[in-house]
């Protein structure tokens, strides 16, 4: 794959860094950007996307950026005032509000293209006009590991669609009807153990689905198509995984939105939401073992959890990503839902093979998935 070439540009001495919303999300891991653009002597700028043009347009000529960072959205068109700006859009998620980035037009007019995995680069057509490629989040190591006992076997921190969903109905005709119910059993039936969201078979899943109710995609709304392929089967996971965990009988404290109290079965284990980095660290650490629920291990919660050198990772199986360098066993368990009984009770058992997993993950993150790293990769991409 060709690199970049901006050899005629000045070194990047200032950037403008721009966030898709106000969500604590974004502006911790702006933050985090931030910094480490600043500590390789680079002036950033942090803001949150949506401005007017004007707006923008002053802000470019105040601030005189080499280059504009925008995470999800699109290259703003008042960049075209600014040939000498480079544009970089960092994709992190297939779809955000109403936007589905599939189903956008082959090239983008950024001159940098990056996805957040490898699972989105394979499924979004866009195209940097220079490079495209990989940028993966990152975390910040913590300087010490922990001493003290932990304070709960299980903790599972992420977000759960509000339990009405699934007594949505949705209207096919005037005899004909489904319900989310409906396509929980059928995700029951064709996933199996699998708490994977694969992202490549997505549209296929819910294609079938809605033939078999007699229906197909094409004669539902985009948000009724959105619901089935994000929201349910976010829901799906979320639950098994979580009955699963207190089936043990050891509890899981569960941090994330208030939706979680919509589910009366979760509502004893709820502990709210997590504003800081600091708030996350905290519980990483004294958790005896964390855990991950999603399609990528290159996701944040699997570098924090692992920087904060606290209680070791579970993660779901999903598909291989050499180039992380995470290995099973090792930096974290990977496991299913017939399967995690198995990678769980012996972890509890077993203090120091804890220790000894969270330490490793912890040296990893600590030599390839820093912020510094992530500064180092974007500065390089722009100077080549």
């Amino acid at each position: 794959m060709s690199r970049p070439t901006f050899s005629s540009h000045a070194p990047l001495q200032r950037i403008l860094i721009l966030i898709p919303s106000a969500y604590l999300f974004y502006i911790n891991q702006g933050l985090a950007l931030r910094e480490a653009f600043v500590q390789a002597g680079v002036d950033s700028l942090l803001l949150v996307d949506g401005m007017g043009d004007d707006s923008l347009r002053a802000t470019l000529a105040s601030f005189s950026p080499q280059a504009v960072m925008s995470i999800n959205h699109a290259r703003p068109a008042v960049l075209d005032r600014f040939p000498n700006i480079r544009h970089l859009r960092w994709i992190q998620d297939n779809q955000f509000g109403q936007e589905d980035y599939r189903q956008q037009a082959a090239h983008s007019q950024s001159d940098i293209c990056y996805f957040a995995t490898t699972r989105l680069k394979n499924v979004i057509p866009l195209q940097g006009r220079h490079y495209t490629g990989t940028l993966r989040f990152a975390a910040k190591p913590a300087g010490q590991p922990v001493t003290e006992e932990p304070a709960a076997a299980f903790s599972l921190v992420g977000y759960i669609p509000a339990a009405t969903l699934l007594d949505a109905c949705f209207q096919i005709s005037t005899e004909q009807r489904f319900t989310g119910w409906d396509y929980l059993d059928y995700l029951d039936r064709t996933q199996q153990h699998s708490l994977d969201t694969a992202l490549e078979a997505l549209d296929d899943l819910v294609e079938t689905f809605l033939q078999q109710q007699g229906t197909r995609s094409s004669c539902l709304p985009p948000e009724a198509l959105r619901l089935l392929r994000e929201e349910y089967f976010r829901a799906f996971n979320r639950l098994r995984l979580t009955r699963q965990v207190l089936s043990l009988g050891q509890g899981c404290r569960i941090y994330g939105t208030p939706e979680w109290l919509s589910w009366a079965e979760f509502q004893p284990f709820f502990h709210g939401p997590l504003v800081t980095r600091q708030e996350n660290d905290a519980v990483f650490r004294s958790t005896a073992i964390n855990l991950h629920n999603g399609g990528t291990l290159s996701h944040p919660r699997v570098f924090e959890c692992m920087a904060a050198w606290g209680g070791p990772l579970m993660a779901n199986h999903t598909p291989a990503e050499p180039e992380l360098g995470f290995e099973p066993d090792v930096h974290f368990v990977e496991f299913d839902l017939a399967s995690f009984n198995h990678g769980a009770i012996p972890l509890l058992e077993d203090p120091s093979r804890r220790r000894a997993m969270s330490a490793a993950a912890h040296q990893l993150i600590s030599q390839r998935h820093t912020w510094v790293h992530r500064v180092q990769q974007i500065m390089k991409d722009l100077q080549q």
